[in-house]
């Protein structure tokens, strides 16, 4: 009883509500920074760079493989990272966006792809390598070889996505390629007559059935972006503005060695300005105020309308980012376009 009395006061004391709006706060940004897609990139390629670097003065063999692999990973991420700069692009932005949405569309059919697979890649291959595994003699008498041909774990599981893999793409060879150390083919016996006939069922249905599918799903989602893409590059443009103008020159940390020299540099660009002529001053700030309010007209009348497309209500308060500093609904909705 003392302690329920003890929490109810916590609860309405005024510091349990700052504390609370805290973590509201806190939770409302770290779920604003999961959902960008270019920090959950930036997340991952630190990771391995950090996993990478460790790894890397541990002098043994395998750990000399996880740093490699890790390394080299990470440098596939950090040249896609280089794409963010191109969503400025009135030309290149939207067929970037059409890139990302696609390959949303591409996730769910790889889970139908998956199972199809792994169904007709592990029966043809356990059957074409029977053969391997157990020797007859006569029609009573056989014997077995151990680990078919002693090969490990991985490199049977190597060889079973390869064979499969290459069907999806067309391939109807009937024989395991050239990297793999045994060769493997279907022959003319019952095995081998069974592999022809799943090979034929595996392409009708991957080759013709999923990838047409996907390939009209590509052909809908392209059209959808293509026709919100003048006002999705809109607010992308303003966002990579906004982030290059809020960031420092350079990386941490020369960032705060430099400083000084940047302070130093500000301030002599501070008093040159002063000597200019008023007038074009003015005229200028007019100019890069007029477009920052453009700017952000645009980047709030995306997220109001994106929310409301989403909720399908229009008195829900759209979430606007911090980033762009939008100011909620108080934006019409006819408002002139940025050129």
């Amino acid at each position: 009883m003392y302690s329920l009395h003890v929490k109810s006061a916590l609860i309405k004391s005024p510091y349990w509500k700052k504390l609370s709006e805290v973590n509201r706060h806190r939770n409302t940004i770290w779920s604003f920074y999961r959902n960008d897609p270019w920090n959950v990139l930036d997340f991952v390629a630190f990771t391995l760079w950090i996993v990478g670097f460790i790894t890397r003065f541990i002098v043994r063999d395998h750990a000399f493989e996880v740093s490699k692999i890790c390394m080299s990973i990470d440098l596939c991420l950090w040249y896609m990272r280089c794409l963010h700069v191109f969503l400025a692009s009135e030309r290149l932005g939207p067929k970037l966006l059409m890139i990302f949405h696609t390959m949303k569309d591409l996730m769910s059919f790889l889970f139908f792809i998956l199972i199809f697979l792994s169904a007709y890649a592990i029966t043809t291959y356990s059957l074409i390598t029977t053969s391997s595994f157990v020797i007859w003699t006569n029609s009573t008498y056989f014997t077995t070889v151990q680990n078919g041909g002693n090969l490990t774990n991985i490199e049977i599981l190597r060889n079973i996505i390869e064979w499969g893999t290459w069907k999806i793409f067309g391939s109807t060879s009937l024989t395991t390629s050239d990297s793999v150390e045994i060769k493997y083919t279907a022959k003319n016996d019952a095995y081998g007559f069974v592999t022809l006939i799943l090979t034929i069922a595996f392409l009708v249905v991957a080759y013709v059935l999923l990838l047409n599918n996907l390939i009209a799903l590509f052909n809908f989602t392209i059209q959808r972006v293509h026709g919100e893409s003048h006002r999705t590059w809109c607010y992308h443009f303003y966002v990579v503005l906004k982030e290059y103008e809020e960031k420092d020159m350079f990386v941490p940390p020369l960032n705060l060695c430099l400083w000084p020299i940047s302070y130093y540099m500000r301030k002599r660009l501070h008093d040159s300005t002063k000597k200019r002529n008023n007038t074009f001053i003015a005229h200028d700030n007019y100019d890069v105020k007029h477009i920052r309010k453009q700017q952000q007209r645009i980047a709030e009348k995306y997220w109001k309308e994106k929310q409301i497309s989403k909720d399908g209500s229009i008195h829900q308060r759209p979430y606007v980012c911090r980033q762009c500093k939008c100011r909620g609904t108080e934006a019409d909705y006819i408002e002139s376009t940025f050129l």
